[in-house]
This record gives C-alpha cells, sequence and structure tokens, in this order.
C-alpha cells in the first residue's frame, strides 16, 4: 500500500507511507494565489505518479476561517485522483489531533511534541507536515473502517 497523507493549505505538507517505510517531506508554498490550483495541480500529479501512490487521504478543515480555495484544492485532488483511479479519505482536524494527543483540540505545541515522541526517526519542524504526519497516522490506523 502507497498512501499519500495532506495537509492542504497555502503551505501544504505531506507524507508517505510505502508498506513499513514512513517518511515525511517539504512543504508546497504556491507562488500567490493566482497560481495556487495550477501549481498544486502540477505538484500532485508529478507525487502521484512519481510515487506510484495508491491512495490518498487528506485533512478537511470544513470551515476554513480566512482559507477559501481549499474546497478547491480538494476537488482538484479528487479530480486528479479520480483520473488514475487512486481512492481518496478525508478525515477532519479534531480527528488528527485526537490520533496526535488524545484530545481534539491540541495546539502545535503539542502536535509537534507528540509526534517527536511517536515517531522516533522522524524529523520535521513544519508544522504542515506534522500535521500530515498526523493525517497519515490516522489514516493507517483507520483504513480497515474507510
Amino acid at each position: 500500500m502507497r498512501a499519500l497523507a495532506l495537509d492542504l493549505g497555502k503551505t501544504t505538507g505531506w507524507a508517505y507511507a510505502n508498506g513499513n517505510l514512513r517518511r515525511s517531506s517539504f512543504t508546497i508554498l504556491p507562488a500567490g494565489i493566482r497560481n495556487v490550483y495550477p501549481e498544486f495541480f502540477n505538484i500532485l500529479r508529478r507525487m502521484l505518479d512519481h510515487e506510484q501512490i495508491e491512495e490518498v487521504v487528506y485533512e478537511d478543515p470544513k470551515f476554513n476561517r480566512g482559507f477559501s480555495y481549499i474546497p478547491g484544492l480538494i476537488a482538484l485532488l479528487i479530480v486528479v485522483c479520480k483520473e488514475r483511479d487512486i481512492p481518496t479519505f478525508a478525515c477532519t482536524v479534531q480527528e488528527v489531533k485526537k490520533t496526535a494527543t488524545g484530545k481534539g483540540n491540541a495546539t502545535k505545541e503539542q502536535m509537534r511534541a507528540a509526534l517527536t515522541s511517536h515517531m522516533r526517526g522522524w524529523v520535521v519542524d513544519q508544522e504542515d507536515a506534522i500535521d500530515a504526519a498526523w493525517v497519515l497516522e490516522w489514516y493507517l490506523q483507520n483504513r480497515e473502517a474507510t
């Protein structure tokens, strides 16, 4: 199973799993609001094809204050995955935080500390990549139920 987890936003964090191998990687920085969709589209296609991704899970914020373009990113994600017959799964912010810390209202600092203690060997200094790592962990723990 090759899974890609995404934390969508102005900076999009991602984490990747291939069997037992897990790794966290860089964030994607769209170059200006006019380029958000084309940039995300191109990077997503390259990631899916290069890593031969079989499943994608993303954090769906539902109420994204100030980030009005996130529904468009989700739509692009679903379309690109559908074209490749890759299933997509969504989880809530609260589910991710609960997976990380046991409570659905954890702070960024608590999420970082939980990642450091739970996932030895993961060196992640970007908030969005930390969230993506926990999205991946949520999916790995819950994929039988999704």
